[in-house]
């Protein structure tokens, strides 16, 4: 009998901790909307796109336009290069909300991360119909713009771009490479002039100025815009290969042989012709 009881007590004692466990599991996990809401943009905060992503989705599965759950999965989808299912999201947001404009922005920029420029441009049109300063929407048309080959078009945006906010590196790097199209190389080389004293320690002005100049025969001034991005990148094996090629038309063999040999130790292989053409026989 005194064997039964203590059966009995042993049996009730664990069903209890099982009962205590479901209960921690239950309440540990939120199921609803707003916990859920929670429990994702802590997720989406702390970058984990894909466990963010299931929530949300749980939530949009009970209440297919939640707005916020909608916004929010696409940009999630943006952060893992998800395009087409981000812009069916912003898509979606902007049929239950059609004024909200970061949805257009958004979906702006998903659609010219798929290329389609036309439909990106519309998107940007809406944005800076209410608001002709955004710096960012101007960018991105222009852009959309400069794909397109309108290039007229696309400095335009660049340049209003870069009125209202002074400092805009990457605008005068996009609009110096429009004026090239345009055989407009004084605005050309003012622009990447301009990107390298925005930017000293970015290497992009000073190779664009470079290949520029090279272009002019301006060997030695090229030259040295190139010795420039090897000082910020001792591992830039076309800035070896480039300025190797401003030495030999430099008359300056020996240190072209030098620059152009690096450049293929590093790894590009398209130095091998100019070495067999014009250095020692390669080891």
């Amino acid at each position: 009998m005194e064997q039964h009881k203590k059966i009995r007590l042993l049996v009730s004692v664990a069903a209890a901790i099982l009962l205590a466990a479901a209960a921690f599991w239950y309440f540990s996990e939120p199921t609803d909307t707003e916990s859920l809401l929670e429990k994702a943009d802590m997720l989406r905060a702390e970058g984990k796109y894909e466990d963010a992503v299931e929530i949300f989705t749980r939530i949009l599965r009970n209440e297919p336009h939640h707005l916020e759950a909608l916004f929010n999965r696409a940009y999630c989808y943006d952060m893992l290069a998800k395009y087409d299912l981000s812009e069916a999201d912003y898509s979606e947001v902007i049929l239950l909300n059609p004024g909200l404009q970061p949805a257009y922005l958004n979906r702006g920029q998903a659609r010219y991360a798929q290329q389609k420029w036309d439909s990106a441009i519309v998107d940007l049109n809406f944005v800076l119909r209410f608001n002709q300063f955004d710096t960012i929407a101007l960018y991105r048309r222009g852009f959309c713009k400069g794909k397109l080959k309108d290039v007229a078009s696309a400095i335009q945006d660049y340049s209003k771009a870069i009125q209202y906010r002074p400092g805009f590196v990457q605008g005068h790097l996009e609009r110096a490479q429009l004026f090239l199209m345009r055989q407009d190389t004084a605005m050309a080389l003012f622009d990447l002039t301009k990107a390298i004293e925005l930017a000293p320690k970015d290497t992009r002005g000073y190779f664009g100025r470079g290949e520029l100049l090279f272009n002019q025969q301006k060997f030695e001034l090229a030259g040295n815009d190139f010795n420039q991005v090897i000082l910020i990148d001792s591992l830039s094996t076309k800035a070896y290969y480039n300025r190797g090629l401003c030495y030999f038309y430099l008359r300056l063999f020996n240190e072209a042989c030098k620059d152009v040999g690096i450049a293929y130790e590093l790894g590009d292989t398209s130095a091998l012709p100019f070495l067999n053409a014009n250095c020692r026989p390669q080891q």
